[in-house]
């Protein structure tokens, strides 16, 4: 409804009179007006200068990836799906790119043609399986340039670790910064530095591009209603796709899988198996070590009663040297005896042989007979002599014969002792071999210590033999003594 003059003229009335609140009120509404419009023409600008860019670079409208991998079959299928204008295989793998002492984790991918072309900084497209373009933040992270030589190591399906630098560029899928599109950033290599033939020309992904209007852009609805049809056919492809895919690696792989499911039951089984072992390996051990602790305690005990053994042995073989050593002793005094004897018996001779020229010269004359008279009692005191040192000798003789006695006895009682813990440490095994041998040696110097007491008991058998025939002389020499006295006596009362 216009406005009247009345109306009019109280609006320009009311203005003149608040002309300061009117004016700020279309300074406010002018600069919302100004503001909305450069927000408008800067978002319109931003969007138009984002699609020439992605439309610079031919950027994919969509991106297919299968876990079982893509076959050409796939790659033809997707170009041939309606609404869909180009299609183009991607081989990728991840790793790590090193240059220097320098490494970053990185997104290796296939260079393509005519989809998601990277945008050169500087250098040149790779040309052979040995060079690569390098993304923007990775280069000058890691201090990259055209023309070195850089590492890629942890990466699967590349046929060489080592490639050079060729150019730097700006991909597609990274082509804002950071903290706007997070991820590994990306190395593109030629296809041709995959191993395709161990992948059997599968590719790990698709990228994909519609047919649309030229100038639509892909930031608004209309971009969106047109793909949005052709994403639900690439869809309903993709499941067909998958279905003969997941068929083919079913088959393929069909009979790999059963006898990977029979090793690996072969595998619980032999596992089910070794446990068992192990399980009795483990009581086995368990017994062994309970044994062996038993076998180590009867092990000290037969140390210990072989040590007392040894000791007594020991004392037995001291005793025994000490019988041989009085034995000995005894030997020589008793030979001493039978020097003094033999000495006595000699004189004895020689007053016998005296006293016969006595007889036969007793007519002679007193003289000649207090001198064979003289030389008889000489006689008689040395024969006493010898008498009483022949009795102290068979003292020492009887005494050595006691002591003997009594190391055999204690050397009897050790070889007893020793043949019961020679039982005992047989049933200790292997462990007490060393005891055996020392035992052994033990036997031997036993043997040993028997011959010798054998050698000392013939020994002292042979003297008392000789004793027992010096007693024998001593006592004919007596009766020729006292026939000599008789003689003597006659001689003296015919005087």
């Amino acid at each position: 409804m216009p406005m009247n003059k009345t109306q009019f003229k109280d609006a320009l009335k009311n203005i003149q009179k608040q002309k300061v609140s009117f004016f700020s009120i279309v300074v406010i509404a002018a600069m919302a007006v100004a503001a909305y419009l450069g927000m408008n023409f800067a978002s319109h600008a931003i969007t138009d200068n984002a699609d020439r860019f992605y439309d610079s670079m031919n950027f994919r409208d969509a991106e297919v990836v299968s876990t079982l991998l893509l076959t050409p079959e796939d790659i033809e299928a997707l170009k041939e799906t309606d609404g869909v204008s180009e299609a183009e295989p991607v081989w990728q793998s991840t790793g790590v790119l090193v240059k220097g002492g320098q490494s970053k984790k990185a997104t290796v991918v296939s260079l393509t043609y005519d989809i998601n072309v990277p945008v050169l900084i500087s250098g040149r497209m790779p040309e052979a399986a040995d060079e690569c373009l390098v993304d923007t933040e990775l280069a000058e992270q890691l201090s990259i340039s055209d023309g070195d030589e850089v590492s890629i190591t942890s990466a699967e399906y590349l046929k060489t670790g080592r490639f050079k630098v060729c150019g730097i560029m700006i991909c597609p899928d990274y082509a804002v910064n950071t903290l706007a599109a997070p991820g590994n950033r990306e190395v593109i290599v030629p296809k041709e530095a995959f191993d395709r033939e161990a992948l059997d020309d599968c590719s790990m992904k698709a990228v994909i591009r519609f047919e649309k209007e030229d100038g639509l852009s892909r930031f608004y609805d209309p971009y969106f209603k047109k793909t949005g049809p052709l994403m639900e056919r690439v869809e309903a492809l993709g499941e067909i796709q998958s279905a003969k895919r997941t068929e083919y690696v079913r088959k393929e792989y069909a009979e790999g899988i059963a006898d990977g499911e029979r090793k690996l039951a072969e595998a619980g089984t032999g596992l089910a198996d070794a446990r068992k072992k192990l399980d009795d390996g483990y009581k086995e051990l368990a017994d062994g070590e309970e044994e062996a602790k038993n076998a180590g305690a009867e092990l000290e005990d037969g140390a210990k009663e072989l040590e007392e053994t040894w000791t007594e042995l020991e004392d037995g073989k001291r005793r025994l040297i000490d019988g041989e050593k009085e034995l000995k002793d005894a030997e020589l005094e008793l030979a001493d005896a039978r020097s003094q004897l033999d000495d006595g018996e000699k004189e004895l001779d020689q007053a016998q042989r005296e006293l016969a020229s006595g007889r036969k010269e007793l007519d002679r004359g007193w003289n000649e007979y207090y001198e064979n008279a003289a030389l008889l009692e000489d006689a008689k005191e040395q024969l006493e002599k010898g008498r009483q040192e022949l009795d102290d000798g068979e003292k020492k003789l009887a005494d050595a014969g006691a002591e003997l006695e009594d190391a055999r006895k204690t050397l009897d009682q050790g070889w007893e002792e020793y043949e019961k813990n020679e039982e005992l440490l047989n049933d200790a095994g292997e462990q007490l071999d060393e005891g055996r041998a020392q035992l052994e040696e033990g036997d031997k110097e036993l043997a040993d210590a028997k011959a010798e007491l054998d050698a000392g008991r013939k020994k002292l058998d042979d003297g008392w033999q000789e004793y027992y025939l010096n007693e024998t002389i001593l006592a004919n020499s007596k009766i020729q003594l006292d026939e000599g006295k008789k003689l003597l006596e006659e001689g003296e009362r015919a005087q």
